[in-house]
C-alpha cells in the first residue's frame, strides 16, 4: 500500500512540475530560404551533378528501372557531347527486329 501511495505522489508531483502545453505557444520553425541555381525561368542545372546522377542511374537504378522511351540523343540535355553519347551507346548491344528468315 505504501508503494501505491508513493507512486501516486510521484505521478502527481511530476504532473504539477511539467509545463502545460496550453501555457506555451509552440510555433513551427520555418526552414531557411535556399537559393538554388535552377530557380526561376532562366535557372540552370549543374552539369557535373546531372552527369553524376546519370552515372548513379546507370550503375544502380537501371538494374530494375528501364529508360526504354528515352533516346541516347536526349543525353545531350545532361551536357554530354556527341562523342560521349556515342561512347555510351557503344557499351550496349541492342537486338534488332526479325531478320529475313523471321528470326
Amino acid at each position: 500500500m505504501k508503494r501505491l501511495i508513493t507512486l501516486a505522489a510521484v505521478v502527481a508531483l511530476a504532473t504539477l512540475a511539467a509545463p502545460s502545453l496550453d501555457a506555451q505557444t509552440i510555433e513551427p520553425t520555418k526552414p531557411p530560404h535556399q537559393k538554388w541555381s535552377f530557380n526561376g525561368p532562366f535557372g540552370t542545372f549543374d552539369r557535373a551533378a546531372l552527369q553524376r546522377g546519370y552515372q548513379v542511374y546507370k550503375e544502380i537504378c537501371s538494374t530494375c528501372h528501364a529508360m526504354k522511351y528515352t533516346h541516347y540523343r536526349d543525353l545531350s540535355a545532361l551536357g554530354f557531347s556527341e562523342g560521349e553519347i556515342k561512347a555510351l551507346a557503344a557499351q550496349y548491344q541492342v537486338t534488332d527486329g526479325p531478320n529475313d528468315q523471321g528470326e
